[in-house]
């Protein structure tokens, strides 16, 4: 077995409310290691990791996408920001379209004056409906919108009284951010991108926000004008989720062994932190070893 790091480190940790006089609780000693039978396996293999010593604490980070103790506090992470959607046209026959537009200067209040929020329309690099249900839009490269501003993504929707207003109904919201290692993490979707709607005319017609779809329905020709909007919440583009490690044991549990079956092919750069720790003081050790998995 080929360790490829071990890094220990203590820390003192003040504990409020003690005086000077109070005597630190002792730590006991870490003593810690990790090891298997081999390091390649096949896929679908049970990789065993046997442990050495009786930490209080073990966290495993498995080396996988979303499990890597080198991105275990990254909040950005450069890569290419994609807007998509389907759409779904009905009824009617107006010719306004449901425009389609971003901003990094809005301010975030959907109320009187959102329509000064610094608008773009991008609705030409978007493919809609015109009778089809789930019609979809491509993918909308969102690059230039990246830096230390939000974007805000917003649906405008018009009708004329008169003749029967179109409705729209818009599914499979995504804003995702395939980065530079291939992996595409997603931003935000219709159960998180914060809709929130704003109507300047027929306030019986609003935008309709729900979790599989947002919609809006204009009504009859004996309905009046709508003018209508629908916004996300701030939205940063390069911002990613820190990396997260699997809590194995605490002190309360006694751990020899761990059985783990990697569903990729590839080389995992395998990480375990150990640590001991009291109200005054902690000790921790990190152990890294690379595991290979042929398909």
């Amino acid at each position: 077995m080929k360790l490829i790091k071990s890094i220990l480190y203590t820390s003192a940790v003040a504990l409020l409310g003690l005086t000077a006089c109070d005597k630190e609780l002792d730590i006991d000693s870490l003593d810690f290691d990790v090891s298997t039978a081999k390091t390649t396996y096949k896929l679908g293999d049970t990789v065993v990791f046997k442990f050495k010593g009786n930490p209080d604490n073990i966290t495993l980070f498995t080396g996988e996408e979303g499990h890597k103790y080198e991105y275990r506090e990254r909040l950005r992470a450069e890569g290419k920001p994609e807007l998509s959607f389907t759409s779904f046209r009905q009824y009617g026959t107006q010719t306004l379209p449901l425009e389609l537009l971003v901003s990094t200067t809005f301010n975030g209040k959907v109320d009187k004056d959102v329509a000064n929020g610094g608008w773009k329309n991008i609705t030409d690099k978007a493919t809609f409906s015109t009778t089809a249900d789930n019609t979809p839009s491509g993918k909308i490269d969102l690059s230039e919108y990246v830096g230390d501003k939000p974007l805000y993504i917003a649906f405008h929707y018009k009708g004329e009284a008169g003749s029967t207003q179109r409705k729209w109904t818009i599914k499979n919201f995504e804003v995702s951010n395939k980065l530079t290692s291939g992996v595409t993490l997603t931003i935000a979707d219709l159960s998180n991108a914060g809709f929130s709607e704003y109507s300047y005319s027929n306030p019986n017609v609003l935008w309709k926000i729900e979790a599989s779809q947002i919609s809006i329905q204009g009504g009859p020709a004996t309905n009046e004008a709508n003018d209508d909007w629908v916004v996300t919440q701030a939205l940063y583009l390069d911002k990613v989720m820190p990396d997260s490690g699997m809590g194995l044991k605490n002190i309360t549990t006694k751990m020899t062994e761990y059985p783990y079956v990697f569903t990729k092919p590839g080389t995992y750069k395998v990480t375990f932190i150990a640590s001991n720790a009291t109200a005054d003081k902690s000790e921790s050790v990190v152990k890294e070893l690379e595991i290979t998995i042929e398909p």
